[in-house]
Formats: structure tokens, C-alpha cells, sequence
């Protein structure tokens, strides 16, 4: 669980007022990243348009907040290689995308549920979490679905997001036996208190934890999976690999 809501933290943190890049040393990096190199694992930072102006950064010797921030960069997406079209590599990376927010919202969702009906029972907050959200995705989709279709442009997708929030609302009150305004405040407070918990752990992880093993949990369970750095244990990934086959 610790893993996911790091990883959920990472992906937060990298929203707020756009700042420089910068090495592990703290030193600054000029330009921007233009492009990644997922065979290097490192990035060419761009000063400007000039071809040739810039300078390759290893993944590895950007500041761990950097590092996080480029986890959800579209420049680190795009130097994935065509062929596979999924490896390893993308499918942990898809799995993280998946799975992170999950544990966050339906923790988030567990404690709105308290809050709003004093209701502590984990499973009915998985009932409601698990069916609230598909039911709302569901329909939401028809909606989308129909407005390509018939050309109904942000109007009537924003029509369906207001009907799926209408039913999921619906949906939590059954489940927690409240009224449906309860339901849509469980909802919509859950999505504050995933924020707050997010923010929260990973303010403590880097004033609290110890940095050395906070670089080393990110490095080994994060960044190397998803094939953002090398991996820093290449006998332990040698060792699983052989276990698996």
C-alpha cells in the first residue's frame, strides 16, 4: 500500500507553479526537456529552438523531485520504442497509473464515508467505492460515446458527467442508507481527502524518512521498473527473472 501512495504523491506533486530543473546536487539545468532516450535512460534538455542548442542529462542525476516529475511527463512517454509495442517496462507503468489513484481514492472514499454517516465498515466503502466509480465511468462513456456520434460537442458530455453524478450519488446513498446529497458529499469529499492524504505522506516521506533510503525506495521500486533509470540491482532483477522462468 505504501508503494501505491507514494507513487499517487509523485504523480500530485508534479501539478503546482512550474519551476527550473535541477541535478541531485541541487545545481540548476538550463532549457527544457525536449526529448527522452529510453536505451540511454536520459533526456535532452532544449535552450531553445536552435538544433543543437542543449545538453543529455542521465534520469538518474535529476533531483528526486525532478525524477517524479518527469514519471508523468509527456516527453518520457513518448521515448518508449514502437517495437515492443508493450513491453515490461509500459505495462508496470500502466499498472502504476492504474492502481496508485485507487488506493488513495477509496481510502479517501473509507474515511468520507465516516465522516458524512459514521460508517466504518471497509466493505461497504468497496462496494461503494468499486460500484460508484464504474457506474459513473459507465455512463459517462455512453455520453462521450454519444456526443462523437451525433455531435453534441462539451454540452452534452457535460450533460452526462452531471448524470452519472446524479446516479452514482444515488448509488453511495443506497449503499450507506442515506439520503442522496449524503451520497454526493461521500463522493466529492473523497476526492479532497485523497488530495490531503497524497500531500500529506509525501510532505512527511522527505521531512521525516531518511532521504538516503527514500532515494533508494523511489530508485528501485519506481523509477527502474518503469524503465525510467537503469535498474540499480541488476542481480536481483537477474535472480527474479530466473525465478519466474
Amino acid at each position: 500500500m505504501r508503494f501505491w501512495l507514494l507513487l499517487l504523491l509523485a504523480l500530485l506533486s508534479g501539478i503546482g507553479p512550474a519551476r527550473a530543473w535541477t541535478h541531485v546536487s541541487g545545481d540548476p539545468i538550463e532549457g527544457k526537456p525536449a526529448v527522452f532516450l529510453y536505451e540511454e535512460k536520459s533526456i535532452w534538455f532544449a535552450r531553445s529552438m536552435t538544433q543543437g542548442d542543449g545538453e543529455f542529462v542521465p534520469a538518474k542525476d535529476l533531483s528526486l523531485r525532478d525524477r517524479q516529475k518527469l514519471l508523468i511527463s509527456p516527453v518520457f512517454y513518448k521515448g518508449f520504442p514502437d517495437k515492443p509495442a508493450w513491453p515490461r517496462e509500459k505495462r508496470n507503468l500502466l499498472l502504476l497509473w492504474i492502481f496508485s489513484p485507487v488506493v488513495a481514492l477509496y481510502l479517501g472514499f473509507w474515511i468520507a464515508g465516516f465522516i458524512v454517516t459514521r460508517e466504518l465498515n471497509p466493505v461497504r466503502a468497496l462496494v461503494g467505492f468499486g460500484g460508484g466509480w464504474i457506474l459513473g465511468v459507465l455512463m459517462f462513456s455512453v455520453y462521450l460515446f454519444f456526443s462523437s456520434r451525433i455531435g453534441g460537442g462539451a454540452m452534452t458530455v457535460l450533460f452526462g458527467a452531471g448524470v452519472a453524478l446524479v446516479l452514482l450519488s444515488f448509488y453511495i446513498s443506497a449503499v450507506y442508507s442515506c439520503d442522496i446529497f449524503k451520497g454526493l458529499l461521500i463522493f466529492l469529499l473523497q476526492l479532497f481527502i485523497a488530495v490531503l492524504l497524497t500531500s500529506t505522506t509525501l510532505f512527511a516521506s522527505e521531512k521525516i524518512l531518511d532521504q538516503h533510503e527514500v532515494e533508494r525506495f523511489w530508485n528501485e521500486k519506481v523509477f527502474a521498473p518503469v524503465g525510467l533509470i537503469e535498474n540499480p540491482n541488476p542481480f536481483q532483477s537477474i535472480n527474479s527473472d530466473s525465478s519466474e522462468a
